[in-house]
């Protein structure tokens, strides 16, 4: 596997389990999947504005 199908393929899984958890926050109306869920994103946009900042 190559390092760019890897970042994909764990990109695709993160995503994945993103969806799911606000899937259970709407089915249980519960906010903390929701939470959980938006934290994953915020650190992941982090991590992509440093890339786009010349951090990698």
């Amino acid at each position: 596997m190559t390092a760019g199908s890897e970042v994909v393929t764990n990109l695709a899984a993160l995503y994945d389990y993103c969806v799911r958890r606000l899937n259970v926050a709407g089915i249980e109306l519960n906010v903390e999947p929701l939470d959980e869920a938006a934290h994953l994103i915020g650190v992941l946009r982090e991590g992509w504005q440093g890339a786009q900042d010349g951090g990698l």
